[in-house]
C-alpha cells in the first residue's frame, strides 16, 4: 500500500530541518517537533535546498503549503515571522500549542485559534489586520497577549480584560491617551463650570435672604444634587459669615429628599442648634438625621413632607 505523499513548502522544508537537525522522512518525524521557528535564514538551508537536492521518496514539495504544520500534535511553540502564508487554517488542529507568534504576515483570521486552549502567550506583530479578534477573549489559559505594530482600529475588547499583560499597538495607545486627556479636560471644564454655577446660585439666595427674628434666612427647595446643596450651604456661610441661616428642603434627581441646615459661628454660640433643627423637621419626610450644631442634614422616603420640612425649618428659627 503506498503511503500519501508529505506536501510541505519549499521554504517551510528548510525550517522544519533545522528544528529536526535534518530532513524529515515521515509524518513521525513531524510529529517530534515541539518548537518550529519560521522566520530568518534557516541554518539547514545550507544542508538542504528544497528545489533542487533528491528528497524523501514521501514529501512533495508544493509552494503555499503550510498545512502540515496542522499534523505536527506535539509542537508547543510556533513562531512564524515574514513568511507567506496565505491560509492559516491549520492552526485549528495545534491544539498542544502554548506559545504562538505570528509577525508580518498580513492580515490574520483570529477565528482559527479557537482551539488553542493550552495557548498561555499569544503575539500578533506588525499584521496588516485582525479579524475576528474577540475570538481571542475565548482562550481562557491565555496569560500574554502582544499585538505590538499591528494595524488594528479598535482593541477596546482588550481593555480591562482578564488577560494578565496586554500590549496595544502604539497607534492605539496614543488614541487611548489621547481620549483620556481629552476626557479629564471635559471633566475639569465641568468641574469648574459646576463651581461657578454654585457660586452664582449661593449669591443669588444670599441676595434674596429674608430676615427671621434678627437672622437672614437663606432658603433652597427644588430638585438639587446632594453635592450641590452642600456645597452652595458652605459658600452661603462664606459669603454672608455672621447671624445667617442656610435650609434646604430638596430632593435628587431619583426623588430622595434631603433636608440641609447650615449655621454662622455667631448663631451657634446663642445656642441654635443645626442638628436639632434637621432632626425635628424630618418627622415631616418620614427620615432622620443629624450632624454638627453649625451644620447637619436629613434624609427621609416622602417628598410630599418637604414643604411641611422647610416652615418647621423656618419657626424653629423664630
Amino acid at each position: 500500500m503506498e503511503l500519501a505523499k508529505i506536501t510541505i513548502d519549499p521554504t517551510l522544508l528548510a525550517y522544519v530541518a533545522q528544528a529536526l537537525g535534518r530532513v524529515p522522512e515521515s509524518l513521525y518525524d513531524l510529529q517530534k517537533i515541539r518548537n518550529l521557528s519560521c522566520g530568518g535564514r534557516p541554518v539547514c538551508q545550507e544542508l538542504i535546498d528544497p528545489l533542487k537536492d533528491t528528497l524523501p521518496e514521501r514529501l512533495e514539495i508544493v509552494r503555499g503549503d503550510f498545512s502540515i504544520i496542522g499534523k505536527m500534535s506535539r509542537l508547543k511553540k510556533l513562531a512564524i515571522s515574514a513568511v507567506p502564508v496565505k491560509d492559516f487554517s491549520f492552526l485549528t488542529t495545534c491544539t498542544a500549542l502554548e506559545n504562538l507568534e505570528i509577525s508580518a504576515c498580513g492580515t490574520i483570521g483570529c477565528a482559527f485559534l479557537g482551539n488553542l486552549y493550552e495557548l498561555r502567550s499569544l503575539s500578533l506583530l506588525g499584521c496588516s489586520g485582525l479579524e475576528h479578534k474577540e475570538e481571542i477573549l475565548k482562550l481562557f489559559r491565555l496569560e500574554r497577549l502582544s499585538l505590538e505594530g499591528s494595524q488594528i482600529s479598535n482593541a477596546d475588547c482588550f481593555l480591562n480584560c482578564r488577560i494578565k499583560e496586554v500590549r496595544l499597538p502604539e497607534h492605539i495607545l496614543k488614541e487611548k491617551q489621547a481620549e483620556r486627556e481629552k476626557e479629564a479636560e471635559l471633566r475639569k471644564q465641568a468641574e469648574e463650570f459646576m463651581k461657578e454655577r454654585t457660586r452664582s446660585i449661593a449669591a443669588e439666595l444670599v441676595a434674596a435672604a429674608v430676615g427671621v427674628n434678627g437672622c437672614k434666612v437663606v432658603s433652597m427647595i427644588g430638585v438639587r444634587a446632594p453635592e450641590m446643596v452642600k456645597n452652595v450651604a458652605f459658600l452661603v456661610r462664606q459669603l454672608s459669615p455672621e447671624a445667617t441661616a442656610f435650609i434646604a428642603a430638596t430632593s435628587d434627581i431619583s426623588g430622595k429628599p434631603l433636608l440641609t441646615v447650615a449655621l454662622t459661628d455667631d448663631l451657634v454660640k446663642k445656642g441654635v442648634n443645626a442638628s436639632t433643627m434637621v432632626r425635628e423637621a424630618a418627622k415631616a419626610i418620614k427620615g432622620g438625621g443629624g450632624g454638627q450644631p453649625g451644620f447637619a442634614q436629613a434624609g427621609g422616603k416622602d417628598t410630599d413632607g418637604l414643604s411641611v420640612a422647610i416652615e418647621t425649618l423656618r419657626q424653629s428659627l423664630m
